[in-house]
């Protein structure tokens, strides 16, 4: 599975619109992070494996995901984006509760915690659907209504 974050930082409280999507005042503006270098060393700090040999674009390969964090490779940083695959979910909310920064999942336009939330409801939903699916329940034999319509 593969889904992309925005990352920022906000001076407002973020809210959630009518339909679900992330919702912030028409006059949002970002505020910066910090410069390029911060936003790299910040990141190495909490994953130490992340790979900046492109300053733009570093990589992070995790326990069963990875990370591509697109960023501007000097000046002010305001947003950068985290492209992700395999179960990163867990490694993104470590990022934002660890740096407080905000992130958007731009599939479904949600902030990354009711994304988690979501993510897990679909998983829950799955389960179930496979356990009852994969149940065997005998057969009780012919119907009531099928003896009736189709007498022999």
């Amino acid at each position: 599975m593969s889904w992309d974050l925005i990352v920022f930082a906000a001076d407002t409280s973020t809210t959630t619109g009518p339909s679900g999507a992330a919702h912030l005042p028409d006059d949002f503006e970002p505020t910066v992070i910090g410069t390029a270098a911060d936003v790299r060393r910040v990141i190495s700090e909490i994953f130490p494996d992340a790979d900046w040999r492109d300053p733009g674009l570093g990589t992070l390969d995790g326990d069963g995901f990875s990370f591509e964090i697109a960023l501007e490779p000097e000046g002010p940083v305001a947003s950068f984006t985290i492209v992700t695959r395999g179960d990163a979910t867990g490694a993104a909310v470590l990022l934002k509760d660890r740096t407080g920064w905000q992130m958007i999942e731009t599939g479904g336009g949600s902030w990354l915690g009711e994304a988690q939330a979501a993510e897990a409801g679909r998983a829950k939903a799955a389960g179930y659907l496979a356990d009852a699916a994969g149940r065997h329940r005998p057969s009780k034999g012919e119907s009531l209504l099928s003896r009736l319509l189709f007498r022999r």
